[in-house]
């Protein structure tokens, strides 16, 4: 009997403790891709530079996480610089 009524106290403990909710936390953005983001929507409102612009188009990409651009790029970048070893040499 005494061990009842010392385990009940400790199991209505221990079910209390152990359901706590943690909320979950987003990650904060990095400073450098909100900068981006803004720097891009500052572009974009301002319609004054070329939004066309590789540099822009590679920015947009990475914070769109387009992979598929990002890597056409990159695979048309080695072929240019391939080409251009071939016909210096």
């Amino acid at each position: 009997m005494a061990v009842s009524t010392f385990l009940i106290p400790a199991l209505l403990c221990v079910l209390l403790l152990s359901c706590h909710h943690h909320p979950q936390q987003t990650a904060p953005i990095p400073l450098r891709d909100s900068l981006v983001r803004q720097y891009l929507h500052g572009l974009d409102s301002v319609g004054n530079d070329d939004t066309a612009g590789t540099s822009v188009r590679i920015l947009k990409a990475y914070l769109a996480n387009d992979t598929g651009f990002l890597k056409k790029f990159d695979s048309d970048r080695m072929r240019s610089i391939t080409f251009q070893r071939h016909t210096l040499c």
